[in-house]
């Protein structure tokens, strides 16, 4: 369920409006709507600092990454990624060792995600 700023307000004017009667049940309820609406309100601005921070981490991706041949390098990592992978979704997805795929083949990392094949 979703909260709705409106739906806070109309329990706090319920609340008002039933304190001024001094009806007990009535406000014990609002309250714990209250907070249920409160608790709920605090979880999704929870998962909005983590996807904030997700979509930071992703914006500074661009400025880390490189692209050598067939492979995409993060800074400070020697290890080749998927391009595919990254291409798609920006997943930085580390490639396999080298090995080689048919007779004469070339050597090239296979993607244990997309399971692509890239030839060096």
């Amino acid at each position: 369920m979703t909260v709705r700023w409106d739906e806070i307000l109309s329990e706090l004017k319920r609340l008002k409006d039933v304190g001024e009667k001094n009806d007990v049940p009535e406000v014990s309820e609002a309250v714990m709507n209250l907070q249920r609406m409160i608790i709920e309100l605090q979880e999704h601005f929870i998962e909005l600092l983590s996807e904030i921070e997700r979509l930071k981490k992703t914006d500074d991706l661009p400025k880390k990454v490189f692209f050598r041949g067939t492979y995409v390098y993060l800074e400070d990592d020697p290890e080749p990624h998927c391009r595919k992978c990254y291409d798609d979704g920006r997943k930085m997805i580390h490639l396999g060792r080298k090995q080689r795929l048919g007779l004469g083949g070339k050597p090239g990392r296979m993607c244990p995600k997309c399971r692509g094949f890239f030839r060096e």
